[in-house]
C-alpha cells in the first residue's frame, strides 16, 4: 500500500493513494459519538417514563373520586293502610265530604291541627290530615303534644291521619325530598278526592308551595292557602261544608260606586275598602268602578287621591273612573247602572256601595262566610236559588238579635249575585226600552187588587230609581236579600250636612246616630251558637217589614207574578218549561212569562 500523499497535487495522481477499506461499514468518529449520545438520551427518557407511570399518582378531580350515593327508593310504608280505608268516606267519588290538611313543616302541622280539630267537631266534613314531613316524630306523640284525640277516640274532633312520610326520610337530600313530596301529593289527592286542600304557606318552603299549587291544579282540587293568623281570624271556616269550601276560589266580585259631589265621602269609603281585613287576597274585589256625578266636575283633590290609591301591600288595584255626560232622561240613572256591569258567568257578583257608606274591617269575612255557606253549601240543594244577594247594612227595623233575616227589599250596600243581576238587567232594559217593533200587552191588572197601601208607599219611596224595578222583579221571582242584624253594622251610612265654613269650603260631617261599625274580630261569637242559622229556620219579612212564613211567601210571589205579567195564563207544562229556562245560566232574559205581545207570544231581551 502506498503511503498517503504529502502534497495536494498527489491527491489527483492515478493510483497514488487508496482509502482503507474493511469488511463492515463504519461512521466517522465524530458522528459515532453523537449517535451514542442520542441513544443514551432516548433510553434514559423511556426509563424515566416507565418508572414514573408506576410510582407517581395522577391527580383526579374530586367528583371523579367520590363514590355515588346509593339511590333510596321512595316508598310510603305507612300510607297505604290508611288510604285504603278512605273508600268508606266516599273517596272513590268525585263529589264527597272530604277535605285534607297537608303539611311538611312540623310547626305548620301544629298550627293546622287546631283548625282541623275544630272543623272535625262540627262533623260537616270528613277531615283528613296528611303529614308529609321528614321528621321522625311518631304520630301518636304528635297527637298528644297538640291535644288531639287518639285514633280510636270517636268523641271530640274526628280527624283521619295519614302518615305520608317516605321510608328513611331523614336520609333524603333536597332533590329526593321534592320527589317524595310530589308522589305523596299525587297519592293523597287521587285516593281522597278532597273538596279542598289546606296548607300554611307562611311556614312551608317555597318548593313545597310550588308543588302544592301544581298538583292541586293538575288534580283539579281547590287549594286554600291560609294566612298567618288563621286560627284567630278564620274560625268560621270550620263551620263550612265540603261544597262551600270547594268554591273557595270560584266566587269573585267587583265593586260599583255611584259617587256624588262630596269628595270627602268617597275618600272615606275607599280608605275603608283598602284597610279592610280580607281572608286572603282571593277575597279582594277584582275591580273597583267609580261613576262620578255627571252634574259636577271632578275635584282636583279627588283626582290626586284616585291616582295614588292602591292596596296597602302594593298589590295592583284595577280602578276605573267614569264621568258620564249629563242627561235629562228620567231613566238616565238606571241606564247608567245597567251599562256599568254585566256578569259573564254565574260566579261573578257585584257589590253596590253608596258613596256615603263606610265599611267595617270585617265586611269581607261576612260576605265570604255567608256566600259560601248559603250559596255553595248543601243548602243550595233546597230553595236557596232565591237568595239574590247579601246586604251589609241592617234592615230598617233592626231587631238587634244577630239573627240574619230574609227580606224582599233591595239594599244600596249589598252584594248581588250574577244570575239575579242578569235577569234584573234584562227586566229593567225591556221595561224601559222595549223594541219599537214589539207591541207589549198591558198588565193583567191583578197588582192593583192585591197591592196594599204600604206596598205602594214602598215602591214610591225607593231610595234610587233602579230599586223600584228590582223590587218588582224580585217579588215576581220570590227573591230574597240576606240582612245582618248585628248591633254594630258591617257598613254605616253617614249623613252629611254641607257647610261653607272653612278656608277650603269643606263640609262638616254630622254622622247618623245609628250603631257603629263592627270592629271586634270576635264577631262570629255574636251569632247564635257562633254559627249561621239553618236556611230553613231563617226569619222572613215581606217588603212591608212584617214576618211571614215560607208558604205565605210563595203564595204572594205567585200572586204578584200573575199581576205583573203581560202574558196569558199558562198550563202547568208551559210553566215548568219556562222555569227550566230561567234556571239555566247563559239564557239571556228568561222573561217570556212576564212580557208578551198583544198576540200572547213571549218577548225575550
Amino acid at each position: 500500500m502506498a503511503p498517503p500523499p504529502l502534497e495536494r497535487n498527489d491527491l489527483y495522481a492515478k493510483n497514488s493513494w487508496k482509502t482503507r477499506t474493511t469488511g463492515s461499514w463504519r461512521l466517522p468518529r465524530r458522528t459515532r459519538r453523537a449517535t451514542y449520545a442520542c441513544w443514551t438520551l432516548v433510553i434514559a427518557t423511556v426509563y424515566f417514563i416507565v418508572t414514573s407511570a408506576t410510582s407517581w399518582r395522577v391527580q383526579v378531580p374530586q367528583y371523579f373520586e367520590k363514590k355515588p350515593e346509593p339511590l333510596i327508593q321512595i316508598r310510603f310504608p305507612r300510607l297505604y293502610n290508611t288510604l285504603s280505608q278512605v273508600a268508606g268516606n266516599g273517596g272513590i267519588k268525585r263529589w264527597n265530604r272530604n277535605v285534607v290538611y297537608m303539611a311538611a313543616n312540623l310547626t305548620a302541622a301544629s298550627k293546622l291541627a287546631g283548625l282541623a280539630c275544630e272543623m272535625g267537631e262540627y262533623r260537616r266534613t270528613n277531615v283528613h290530615f296528611a303529614f308529609l314531613g321528614f321528621d321522625d316524630i311518631d304520630l301518636d306523640d304528635f297527637r298528644h303534644i297538640n291535644g288531639l284525640p287518639q285514633s280510636d277516640d270517636v268523641n271530640g274532633c274526628r280527624i283521619y291521619f295519614h302518615d305520608a312520610r317516605p321510608e328513611r326520610s331523614s336520609e333524603l337530600n333536597v332533590e329526593r325530598q321534592k320527589v317524595s313530596t310530589k308522589s305523596a301529593f299525587r297519592h293523597v289527592l287521587r285516593f281522597i278526592h278532597p273538596q279542598a286542600v289546606f296548607i300554611d304557606p307562611t311556614r312551608e318552603t317555597d318548593w313545597f308551595l310550588q308543588i302544592a299549587r301544581d298538583k292541586a291544579r293538575q288534580m283539579d282540587s281547590t287549594l286554600v292557602e291560609l294566612p298567618d293568623r288563621f286560627n284567630e281570624d278564620l274560625q268560621w271556616l270550620a263551620r263550612l261544608d265540603g261544597g262551600s269550601l270547594n268554591a273557595w276560589s270560584k266566587h269573585t266580585y267587583s265593586i260599583l260606586i255611584h259617587a256624588d259631589t262630596h269628595a270627602g265621602n268617597l275618600e272615606r269609603l275607599l280608605r275603608s275598602i283598602a284597610s279592610a281585613w280580607y281572608p286572603t287576597p282571593l277575597q279582594r274585589p277584582t275591580s273597583i268602578t267609580i261613576i262620578m256625578s255627571p252634574h259636577a266636575p271632578v275635584h282636583p283633590f279627588t283626582k290626586r287621591f284616585l291616582r295614588s290609591f292602591s292596596w296597602p301591600d302594593g298589590a295592583p288595584m284595577h280602578l276605573t273612573v267614569q264621568h258620564p255626560a249629563p242627561s235629562s232622561s228620567p231613566s238616565a240613572s238606571t241606564d247608567l247602572l245597567l251599562s256599568t256591569h254585566y256578569p259573564l258567568h254565574e260566579h261573578q257578583s257585584v257589590l253596590l256601595l253608596s258613596p256615603d257608606a263606610e265599611l267595617s274591617p270585617w265586611f269581607a269575612h261576612w260576605l265570604t262566610f255567608t256566600t259560601l255557606n248559603y250559596r255553595y253549601g248543601t243548602y243550595s240543594a233546597f230553595d236557596t236559588a232565591g237568595l239574590a244577594g247579601i246586604s251589609l247594612t241592617p234592615p230598617e227595623k233592626n231587631p238587634g238579635d244577630s239573627v240574619p233575616l230574609l227580606s224582599a227589599r233591595p239594599s244600596g250596600n249589598a252584594l248581588y249575585f250574577a244570575e239575579h243581576w242578569a235577569e234584573f238587567h234584562s227586566y229593567a232594559s225591556l221595561k224601559l226600552h222595549a223594541p219599537a217593533s214589539v207591541n207589549l200587552a198591558p198588565h193583567n191588572g191583578a197588582i192593583a187588587k192585591s197591592e196594599t197601601k204600604a206596598t205602594a208607599i214602598t215602591l214610591a219611596s225607593a231610595s234610587a230609581p233602579w230599586t223600584s224595578h228590582w223590587l218588582e222583579i224580585s217579588r215576581a221571582r220570590g227573591w230574597q236579600m240576606l240582612y245582618p242584624t248585628f248591633v254594630d253594622g258591617l257598613a254605616k251610612v253617614h249623613t252629611e250636612v254641607p257647610s261653607v265654613a272653612g278656608s277650603a269650603g269643606r263640609a262638616k260631617a254630622k254622622e247618623s246616630t245609628e250603631g257603629g261599625l263592627m270592629e271586634l274580630k270576635y264577631w262570629l261569637q255574636t251569632l247564635p251558637d257562633s254559627d249561621l242559622p239553618d236556611w230553613r229556620k231563617l226569619p222572613r219579612v215581606d217588603q212591608e217589614g212584617r214576618k211571614t212564613s215560607l208558604e205565605e211567601w210563595e203564595e204572594k210571589t205567585e200572586e204578584w207574578r200573575r199581576g205583573l205579567s203581560r202574558c196569558p195564563e199558562r198550563t202547568e207544562e208551559e210553566e215548568m218549561e219556562a222555569q227550566k229556562r230561567r234556571e239555566g245560566w247563559g239564557e239571556l232574559g228568561g222573561l217570556g212569562d212576564l212580557f208578551c205581545d198583544v198576540e200572547g207570544n213571549g218577548v225575550e231581551f
